[in-house]
């Protein structure tokens, strides 16, 4: 996991599309790059989550409890108009599904919930040949533009020991 406090966007970086798992049937998924897991405050106003920024956190001033999350470059598998293939993502995970498929990059898996909101179960899928992966998908370059705040941005990422004074 990263460990520095700062995250910045390479000006090239092109987003692609966030993935939250939501549903109950099985989503398949091959990580293609390590997790990056940030602490997150949940704005019930807006109904989305927004980082917890390093230095003066307007949420934790706020008493906003956070929560990790991890988000993982991967591809996932799609139909479309009767043609199945691999489409480029960025994954929405709780904590304990995002470093499971940490050290696991070019493995697929199979994830669902058994419940709305519910812990997400990832299975290992044998079934599936691993996707060979192309580009290198950018992380912060699909959640900076997201949160629509400046890539310069210092956001408290879960394995940086950061705590709001």
């Amino acid at each position: 996991m990263e460990t520095n406090a700062t995250a910045t966007v390479p000006a090239c970086a092109v987003p692609v599309p966030l993935l939250r798992i939501k549903c109950s049937y099985p989503v398949m998924v091959c990580a293609t790059g390590p997790a990056v897991s940030i602490w997150m405050h949940w704005l019930p106003e807006f109904r989305r989550s927004m980082p917890c920024v390093v230095g003066r956190c307007p949420h934790c001033r706020e008493g906003m409890p956070r929560r990790p999350l991890s988000y993982v470059p991967a591809l996932v598998l799609r139909s479309a108009q009767g043609e199945v293939r691999w489409r480029r993502t960025v994954l929405e995970l709780p904590l304990r599904t995002g470093t499971l498929l940490h050290d696991r990059q070019g493995q697929c898996f199979a994830l669902r919930r058994s419940k709305p909101c519910g812990p997400i179960d990832a299975v290992p899928s044998g079934k599936l040949p691993s996707p060979k992966s192309g580009e290198r998908i950018e992380v912060y370059a699909t959640l900076f533009p997201l949160w629509r705040i400046p890539r310069t941005t210092a956001i408290a990422l879960v394995s940086s020991g950061y705590t709001e004074e």
